[in-house]
């Protein structure tokens, strides 16, 4: 049920202070595109404050022109990464809320990569929109959740953020990370070609520095004259021009705060920096512009990331040591791995749910390497083994438990069967086309697949490559059809993980093709195999070119001996000369 104060915003603003205009941009798109970014940056606070991670989004109502309740909706609850939904929205809303409610909970788990705005804006009954959210701070212990309602008004196309203050006379009261006022507005309204001519030519030379900085980019190290022509070009944008893209614009935008009396807050890079941003998103709404990563294809993000601010906190002490005993960064190598056992939870606890599984899923992971994935997998309940080619220095730190499950054993895939529910292929280099090939044989068995090094089905390394898409995209490409060829259904998305190789492919259903040794047969002659060949790893060392101060370099001790020892023979040589130049001078003085 909603709170019965949201409509007294007007009351609570009035009572906080006057608006002050801080920054205005004349800009190009419509409303609907102002909607579409403002109702992700309600969706989404760590889109308009990049320091804001975690949040809760807490409800959304909607009402018309009479204050009536046209919508009543309450977030789901995912507070744990867990898919146990909680649905608190008014039981006295009529059977056509209802209706609308139930069609809508898929709708707002993804919606914040959506790239339609909401009905809700374009209905014209709706004339106020409220959401409630928790921004939760990095630090719980010195800064306390803040509570915010963000008020759409879309009949006067007008945004506000009003936070719920701990204490109205001191700004500081608010988390270090939210900006130190009471309130902020973001309005948008059409344009006056002669009120906001200013406006406008501020924007056209913003533009016209971008397009001559990128074009010296493009000219970089090319002779080039300058000449009467390119001038000509130029000012084109004084005569005539100026009408043309005048006609472009649609719109202002204004950026207004109210302030605290006793604070003094530097707003004036901030305030232009937000309406660039607005701009910058509404824009790429307006063209259609989509993300060439694909994220959250399966489970929602809040989810991801809820869990994994619990496991980074839950073993983040596994950083500690570890650049010591692995010679790796830690930043990358351990939280890049609690990343990745968050995404398989996520996965796991998701698939446990569609089909309603009793136990948790088992799992192999061919080529662990320092099998701290493994590890991170079995503390979290799931049982696993890990195999790889060598065993690490690191494994021998991890306890009783995990030691077992870690099994240094050379891997022979063409004939290989695994009795276990997921196949991970994390990094796994020349097992990486294998990893569809060995679960076909399983019936039922899924992989997750991260690709990262290129190599074909003998060992040997992947050589393809198609310039106009990159050698990276080529040979995800051909680990995309050897998955489809083997008759699995795959989603291949991004990861939210610190590397560029971020793209997994998941398989979710297994197609039973017919004759499937034939097929099989065919996808390894495309490849040309003839016999695996795994990677021999000798220990030996091998000069780099630079090196640690204080470190034991055998290559720089050989060269110190080599010129101790013609140090000597000169010292030798020299103790000869000087001898034999004693006695001869000896013997004439005789």
């Amino acid at each position: 049920m909603y709170d019965n104060d949201l409509l007294k915003y007007n009351e609570k603003i009035e009572s906080l202070g006057k608006w002050v205009d801080m920054s205005k941009r004349a800009v190009r798109f419509s409303t609907e595109a102002f909607w579409n970014t403002m109702e992700k940056w309600a969706l989404n606070p760590s889109r308009m404050n990049r320091q804001q991670k975690a949040f809760n989004l807490v409800s959304k109502v909607s009402f018309d022109k009479d204050n009536n309740v046209l919508l009543d909706y309450q977030f789901p609850e995912n507070v744990n990464g867990s898919f146990e939904i909680v649905n608190n929205s008014n039981n006295n809303n009529n059977s056509n809320n209802n209706n609308n409610e139930n069609e809508s909970d898929e709708q707002y788990e993804f919606l914040v990569d959506d790239q339609e705005v909401s009905k809700e804006y374009k209905d014209s009954k709706t004339m106020l929109i409220v959401y409630k959210r928790n921004l939760i701070p990095r630090l719980s212990d010195k800064d306390p959740t803040l509570v915010e309602y963000v008020y759409h008004v879309v009949n006067r196309n007008e945004c506000v953020f009003l936070p719920v203050i701990p204490d109205l006379k001191n700004a500081r009261s608010l988390p270090f990370h939210y900006p130190k006022l009471y309130a902020m507005s973001y309005t948008w309204e059409p344009i006056d070609e002669q009120r906001d001519k200013d406006l406008m030519d501020i924007v056209i030379k913003e533009e016209l520095a971008a397009a001559s900085l990128q074009k010296k980019k493009k000219n970089k190290g090319k002779r080039k004259t300058v000449g009467a022509d390119e001038d000509d070009g130029c000012h084109n944008h004084d005569g005539d021009g100026d009408d043309q893209t005048s006609q472009a614009f649609t719109g202002v935008l204004t950026f207004k705060v109210i302030k605290f009396k006793d604070f003094e807050y530097n707003l004036e890079k901030y305030s232009k920096d937000l309406l660039v941003s607005i701009n910058k998103w509404s824009l790429s709404y307006e063209v259609g512009y989509k993300k060439r990563g694909d994220y959250d294809k399966i489970f929602p993000k809040h989810v991801y990331l809820s869990l994994y601010r619990e496991l980074k906190e839950k073993y983040k002490n596994l950083a500690v040591g570890w650049k010591e005993v692995t010679s790796t960064d830690p930043q990358k190598f351990v939280f890049e791995d609690i990343a990745l056992a968050t995404y398989l939870i996520c996965l796991w606890r998701w698939e446990a749910k569609e089909k309603q599984l009793d136990q948790k899923q088992t799992f192999l992971d061919l080529g662990c390497g320092n099998g701290l994935l493994v590890h991170l997998l079995l503390k979290e309940g799931y049982k696993g083994v890990g195999i790889d080619l060598r065993s690490r220095r690191v494994w021998k730190h991890y306890d009783e438990e995990t030691q077992k499950c870690l099994i240094e054993k050379t891997v022979l895939p063409q004939d290989m069967t695994y009795e276990y529910d997921w196949i991970i292929g994390n990094h796994s280099d020349e097992l990486t086309p294998w990893i569809p090939y060995i679960c076909s044989r399983t019936p039922g068995q899924r992989f997750f697949l991260l690709p990262c090094c290129f190599y074909n089905f003998p060992g040997s390394k992947f050589t393809e490559n198609d310039v106009r898409i990159g050698r990276y995209a080529c040979y995800l490409n051909f680990i995309e059809s050897i998955c489809k060829d083997l008759g699995f259904t795959v989603v291949k998305e991004n990861l939210r993980i610190p590397s560029t190789k971020n793209v997994v492919f998941v398989s979710t259903i297994t197609n039973q093709l017919e004759n499937m040794d034939q097929k099989r047969k065919e996808i390894l002659d495309r490849s040309k195999y003839t016999e695996f060949t795994p990677r021999k790893f000798e220990n030996k060392y091998i000069p780099q070119k630079r090196y640690k101060s204080q470190a034991d370099n055998p290559y720089f001790k050989q060269k110190l001996q080599q010129q101790q020892q013609q140090g000597e023979q000169i010292e030798q040589s020299t103790e000869t000369i000087q001898n034999n130049t004693d006695i001869e001078n000896s013997n004439k003085e005789l």
